[in-house]
């Protein structure tokens, strides 16, 4: 028997294709944890409406509570903060994979990418 579950939050990869400085237009693919609130179904459509008129960063942001596996640029883990938060929320590419993994979690489904 199937059993339903609402859960609070959720734990998603994100994946990023991170340019690479090679001249030749190239990125490689990076993977991280990312933890995000569960929405119901009118917030979730709310937020999806929001996103698809611009894909800013203030609209997915307030349901990330987490993530586990990401570093700085020193190798050094980044520990989830707010201000870490905003800063990795600034990297264009890094934005493209949080809210492409957002709305996977939120519908279930795994990002091909």
């Amino acid at each position: 028997m199937f059993s339903i579950t609402e859960p609070d939050s959720l734990s998603w990869p994100v994946k990023v294709n991170v340019p690479t400085d090679d001249g030749e237009g190239g990125t490689e693919e990076a993977e991280f944890q990312m933890r995000f609130k569960y929405l119901p179904v009118p917030e979730l459509n709310q937020v999806l409406s929001k996103l698809a008129v611009a894909s800013d960063a203030a609209t997915v942001k307030e349901y990330i509570i987490g993530w586990d596996g990401l570093a700085d640029q020193d190798g050094k883990t980044l520990v989830f903060s707010p201000e870490n938060l905003d800063r990795i929320m600034r990297i264009s590419y890094m934005l493209v994979g949080i809210n492409r993994s957002f709305i996977d979690c939120q519908m279930g489904r795994i990002s091909k990418n």
